[in-house]
Parts: structure tokens; C-alpha cells; sequence
């Protein structure tokens, strides 16, 4: 699984989002930039985007790998490259090892709740 090894890129919530009973891709709207993002919710007031169903939106252009918090020299492309070899590499892990992700992890219990 990939849960949350790609969320710090652009589209990266979104394309690990179990989402393929309840939404299909037409359904997602993955923006990147305050400018941009603004833009969108102005969009969203005039009803223009009514058609989407989940937002996928980051505040720094190509996500939060060129964040305020980020150090060092490498450029957003090197930085989404290492993340996804990153994630590529944890799959390989995960099936070595004969896990499942968050299926293991979380298996036996119940996040369900009532108000």
C-alpha cells in the first residue's frame, strides 16, 4: 500500500486515497499554489467547479516538498523523485516482509464512531 508515502507531493493525497467505491478521478481536483488555490475557491463560490467531489490542494507550488520547511539545495523534480523511490522502495519492503501497510498495522480495530 501507499498510504501516505506520496501525500508531501502534488496529487500525492489524492492518488492514495482509497477512494474507487465512492469517487472516480473525474471527481478530484488536485491544485497547487496559494494563487491557484485561491482562484479555485473563488471558482467554487460562482459555482463553476460544482462537478468536483474531493480537493486535493497544497499551499506550496509541487506540494509540501517546497515547503517553508524544507532544507537543502535539490530542486522540487529531485525531491518528488527521492519520495517516490521512496514509496517504490517501501513496497518492495512491505511485500518481503509479507506486510500489507495499514491493513496490518491497523488490523482489529475499530475506528468507527457515534455522535
Amino acid at each position: 500500500n501507499d498510504y501516505t508515502k506520496v501525500y508531501p507531493i502534488s496529487g500525492g493525497l489524492s492518488s492514495t486515497l482509497n477512494y474507487s467505491d465512492i469517487l472516480k478521478k473525474k471527481d478530484i481536483l488536485v491544485m497547487e499554489g496559494l494563487n491557484d488555490i485561491m482562484k479555485i475557491l473563488e471558482g467554487f463560490k460562482d459555482g463553476m467547479y460544482k462537478n468536483y467531489k474531493f480537493l486535493d490542494l497544497l499551499n506550496c507550488k509541487g506540494g509540501c516538498i517546497n515547503g517553508p520547511g524544507m532544507i537543502g539545495e535539490r530542486s522540487v523534480k529531485e525531491r518528488r523523485k527521492r519520495v517516490i523511490q521512496y514509496r517504490d522502495y517501501a513496497r518492495r519492503y512491505e511485500k518481503d516482509l509479507g506486510k500489507a501497510g495499514v491493513k496490518v498495522d491497523a488490523e482489529g480495530i475499530d475506528f468507527r464512531r457515534k455522535f
